[in-house]
């Protein structure tokens, strides 16, 4: 029996690909923060991901720009279709 691929809606953004954390530079607290990610687009070219917050008013509210941490679980995923080399 073969492996199942998955398609692009059927990833997990945090499961199956990157740790990915979201850190506020205002005085909101980063816990309370809560947000879903989709895959809305991953080819050859890039990837896109969109992020629906609970509630965007609080995002970005302060002085500073917000950052956003990203860890790639699995850097075979990530493969240069020019070279073949890995991210």
């Amino acid at each position: 029996m073969g492996r199942r691929l998955l398609a692009l809606n059927e990833l997990n953004v945090t499961r199956d690909v990157m740790y990915f954390k979201y850190v506020l530079k205002s005085k909101e607290d980063d816990e309370e923060i809560a947000y879903d990610i989709f895959f809305t687009s991953w080819d050859e070219k890039g990837l896109v991901l969109q992020l629906n917050f609970s509630d965007p008013t609080r995002i970005s509210n302060g002085k500073q720009e917000d950052k956003i941490f990203v860890q790639i679980h699995n850097t075979d995923l990530f493969v240069s279709a020019k070279n073949g080399l890995r991210l």
